[in-house]
């Protein structure tokens, strides 16, 4: 029998199902540019969609799918696969494999409706129900998500990805301590779990307990050296707390790691312009902060930042100019 889930989430998805045979975007909600207290959601996280299986369709529409994923062209590849599922509307298969391209595309709230979809007809695989526990995660479900990690944990003792997960949840709850004993969990699974070392470095500096924090850091940033690919989120936890204990010298290079790593993140730029301008260098600064913002117009960090580096070049125009983008940016209600 498929699993149970919180009566809310069943009316809600049994409402938007319909969605499936619109244009994905178009069941998104705007949730995606708020930022979390801690990493989002990253490309490691989600489990990638398989090689297509060998469902019963036409070779043109496999063809098109294949391309489509190939060149990244989600859109695409979702709109194909929404037209097979009403083609095909009990195939779960379909559905969870459209679900996994949704994710990918950063639309969890898509994702989560065509797994639902996929639950009601069979049981939810363990990578199916990983997904849904990310898609709620994305969603801001928190309390969804943490039952479905209860169950992982529970059902699949031996994988540090769950107790993990269930850190990342009570972290972004502000629950460090609980969050602390979840990642330890993780590293007895796993010692060699690069996002757990970097995550507790999250919770001490959350507890303000920097030596502890700069200590799991520094492992996090060491393990992460040796993994292909890298991520640009342990050397920019690391630099961002180095930076803010003033030892400049120290977080230059380990926030130009990040930015070597992250070049399409927009934190790794604000910060190391944060850095340019603390050693007065507000030309070399004023590049970051402006690739910053180019990548995400809408941080109002950056535009404050930007705004400081402006007065110091004397430009006066133009730091107010970005003062005004800032003071618009937190007024604006919150898209939730």
């Amino acid at each position: 029998m498929p699993q149970s889930h919180p009566p809310a989430l069943i009316a809600m998805c049994l409402v938007l199902l319909t969605s499936l045979s619109s244009p994905p975007s178009r069941a998104q909600t705007t949730d995606e540019k708020s930022r979390p207290s801690g990493p989002p959601i990253q490309k490691e996280d989600i489990p990638q969609a398989p090689a297509l299986p060998s469902w019963s369709i036409s070779e043109d529409a496999r063809t098109l799918i294949a391309n489509a994923l190939k060149t990244g062209n989600y859109e695409l590849a979702e709109n194909t696969l929404t037209k097979l599922v009403e083609q095909y509307p009990k195939s779960p298969h379909i559905l969870t494999f459209l679900a996994r391209i949704f994710l990918m595309d950063n639309k969890p709230l898509n994702c989560s409706i065509a797994m639902k979809k996929a639950e009601r007809v069979e049981s939810l695989k363990e990578p199916d129900q990983f997904t849904l526990a990310l898609c709620f995660v994305g969603m801001r479900k928190t309390d969804w998500a943490s039952e479905e990690f209860v169950k992982l944990a529970q059902s699949n003792p031996k994988n540090a990805l769950y107790p993990y997960w269930q850190g990342r949840i009570a972290y972004d709850n502000y629950a460090f301590e609980s969050a602390v004993e979840k990642f330890n969990k993780a590293l007895e699974l796993d010692p060699g779990f690069t996002r757990a070392y970097d995550n507790l470095g999250l919770c001490y500096e959350g507890m303000s307990n920097n030596e502890l924090a700069l200590k799991y850091y520094e492992r996090a940033v060491d393990l992460n050296r040796k993994q292909s690919p890298a991520s640009p989120w342990p050397p920019l936890n690391y630099g961002t707390l180095l930076l803010r204990q003033g030892a400049l010298d120290q977080a230059e290079p380990v926030l130009r790691e990040s930015v070597a790593l992250g070049p399409r993140l927009p934190q790794t730029h604000h910060q190391l312009g944060i850095l340019l301008g603390k050693q007065k260098r507000f030309t070399d600064a004023a590049d970051e902060l402006k690739k910053a913002i180019e990548l995400d117009p809408t941080y109002p960090e950056a535009h404050f930042t930007l705004a400081h580096v402006y007065r110091q070049l004397g430009e006066p125009a133009r730091a107010e100019a970005e003062l005004s983008i800032f003071q618009k940016l937190k007024q604006a209600p919150s898209q939730k």
